[in-house]
């Protein structure tokens, strides 16, 4: 199985939640493909249209009906509340900043991104 991360906002087509779909073929190849991509592929040609068509694919692809309701309990709609939202170290928030395959490949390069960038590791 593998996820694909998609910052909010850019695209129009797509959900503005997080969304469970149906992976055709051809997508599950494109994510394949991604995965294999350098670190820094060239942002023109190949290599630079792979992510932008996972996009168009993903944006047609119909969306399964997987979601889980929020709680209504008392105790259990704020903590289930609070994970749904962003991530945030000291009032910034995380982020891919727009070439997201680097992050899916080099976890170890996020967390020292994200101890350089708030001064933490991500599980502090």
């Amino acid at each position: 199985m593998r996820t694909v991360f998609v910052e909010p906002g850019t695209r129009t087509g797509l959900w503005p939640q997080c969304q469970v779909i149906a992976v055709m073929p051809l997508l599950r190849a494109l994510i394949v493909r991604a995965v294999a991509l350098r670190l820094d592929y060239p942002t023109v040609g190949r290599e630079e249209r792979i992510p932008r068509r996972i996009l168009d694919e993903i944006e047609a692809a119909p969306p399964l009906a997987l979601q889980v309701p929020m709680p209504r309990h008392a105790r259990l709609a704020p903590p289930c509340a609070a994970a749904a939202e962003p991530a945030t170290v000291g009032g910034r928030r995380l982020g891919t900043g727009g070439r997201a395959g680097p992050w899916l490949r080099q976890p170890q390069r996020f967390s020292a991104t994200f101890r350089r960038g708030f001064g933490a590791p991500p599980s502090a």
